[in-house]
């Protein structure tokens, strides 16, 4: 993969989320590589998702080592993961802060405009603004329905999406405090292209077209 990328004229990358055993290659290449930029395993609570590629944070202290143990390997930011709760990111935050590492998140669960509010500065896939910016009784649901079942993720970002009102006071606010804390989102819009003409439900479509319009 590394060197597919550089036959392509990729000379850096970032992989949030995988654990650094993944690259391990680049500890004993003797030809020249892309420079990658790392995170380790995102971090994550019971029962987990990719568990394989997920560190479960126990307490808060566990959740500092974990960043501090990070940072020894190499790793040059940290990234949360959807299930982990909003009361570890301070935690997780100031650690890094303390290494001078960014530290981004995958939301879906937690609202990206609360976890802004507690100082995260990175947010991963256009995804994690879903429930800051529905309906409080959709995103309700949608979490309800997720803490459920994971795949529950699946058909309901689409849904979801496809019920907000891109005009709304709500969708307002979120984006001026975005805006206002210099908020770097990596929307990932191809992984979840849904276009007229392919295999997908009308909601999925309309999903997509608020995503992209969001972005």
């Amino acid at each position: 993969m590394l060197k597919t990328f550089l036959r392509n004229g990729v000379i850096t990358m970032r992989n949030p989320g995988h654990p650094f055993r993944f690259y391990q290659s680049l500890y004993f290449a003797n030809e020249q590589l892309p420079r990658v930029f790392l995170t380790g395993a995102h971090l994550d609570a019971y029962p987990g998702v990719y568990t394989q590629q997920a560190i479960m944070i126990k307490d808060q202290s566990h959740a500092r080592e974990m960043v501090k143990r990070f940072v020894e390997q190499g790793g040059t930011g940290i990234k949360i993961y959807f299930r982990l709760p909003l009361n570890y990111y301070e935690a997780i935050l100031a650690t890094a802060d303390f290494y001078q590492i960014p530290v981004v998140a995958h939301m879906e669960l937690v609202a990206a405009d609360d976890a802004i509010k507690a100082g995260l500065k990175g947010i991963e896939h256009v995804t994690s603004f879903g429930t800051s910016l529905a309906e409080p009784e959709d995103a309700k649901a949608f979490k309800e329905a997720v803490q459920r079942n994971n795949s529950e993720r699946g058909e309901g970002r689409y849904l979801l999406w496809s019920k907000i009102d891109l005009t709304s006071e709500r969708v307002k606010k979120v984006l001026e405090l975005a805006v206002k804390e210099q908020v770097t989102l990596c929307p990932t819009l191809a992984t979840f292209e849904r276009q007229e003409g392919d295999r997908v439900k009308d909601f999925q479509v309309a999903g997509f077209n608020n995503m992209l319009k969001f972005v």
